[in-house]
């Protein structure tokens, strides 16, 4: 394999109410994590050592955002030249710590070092 992942990070949500959305799970989940006030807003939940993270977006259908995967012995240079090999291009992130990509139907992953 290209890397040896060893859990998921966060899965984030696209909702269209992120009040009601929050309501929903924290009947599942127990309280919310603290929101981060960027630009989106998000609401997290803890969910064993995995997040679930919340995000408006208006006017469009909810949808799964992207996903996070944390990987051992992360080698950033050598997961791009394998996800080039594949075909792949790594895509611009906001966060330097993160590799971004799409996979072949368009869902945004991430990598993220242990």
């Amino acid at each position: 394999p290209a890397v040896h992942a060893v859990g998921l990070d966060h899965v984030m949500l696209r909702v269209t109410d992120l009040e009601k959305s929050a309501a929903f799970y924290r009947t599942f989940f127990g309280n919310e994590r603290p929101r981060t006030k960027d630009k989106p807003e998000r609401v997290w939940f803890q969910i064993g050592n995995t997040r679930l993270g919340l995000e408006s977006v208006a006017g469009n259908k909810p949808a799964i955002d992207h996903v996070c995967i944390t990987v051992a012995g992360f080698d950033r240079r050598a997961v791009e030249t394998a996800l080039k090999q594949l075909g792949v291009e790594s895509s611009p992130s906001n966060d330097e710590k993160l590799l971004r990509f799409r996979d072949p139907h368009g869902i945004i992953c991430e990598l993220k070092a242990v």
